[in-house]
């Protein structure tokens, strides 16, 4: 009976692959498996490292914009503005100039982006800067404690 069924078997093997039907095998699935896991380990954190860099680099641009801004409109009216909205005539494309979301660079930390809105203030240099939170552009990038 053995036989009767080996041979069985052995012709079905056969039939498959004269139709050319191949199987995969469980040691070959799982290996596959587990290159793919250690793929999306290594790359998962560095496209997260990616994003947070691009963040950093427009809120960057974006507040050297309006820091320049800021002192075109001291020179033109001799005096400071207050509110970024005083700044539209200063600023190309004044709509797209919003801070993303999600992580940054601050002083070398990835930290969540510290607001939704760029501002005026005199807080920390005593002169019109522009700010998001509670960070200038210098703020921004670089290392701890530069």
């Amino acid at each position: 009976m053995k036989n009767k069924e080996m041979e069985t078997a052995a012709g079905r093997t056969e039939e498959r692959q004269a139709r050319g039907e191949r199987g995969f095998t469980l040691l070959g699935v799982l290996i596959a498996v587990l290159i793919m896991g250690t793929m999306a380990t290594v790359a998962v954190p560095r496209f997260t490292a990616a994003l947070a860099a691009a963040n950093t680099a427009k809120i960057q641009a974006d507040l050297t914009a309006i820091d320049t801004a800021i002192a075109l409109y001291r020179i033109d009216k001799g005096v400071a503005p207050t509110k970024v909205e005083e700044l539209e005539n200063y600023l190309e494309n004044y709509e797209q100039i919003k801070p993303p979301t999600g992580e940054c660079n601050i002083n070398g930390e990835v930290k969540e982006v510290p607001g939704s809105a760029y501002s005026i203030s005199t807080k920390k240099t005593g002169r019109a800067q522009a700010y998001l939170g509670d960070c200038t552009v210098y703020d921004f990038g670089g290392k701890k404690g530069t």
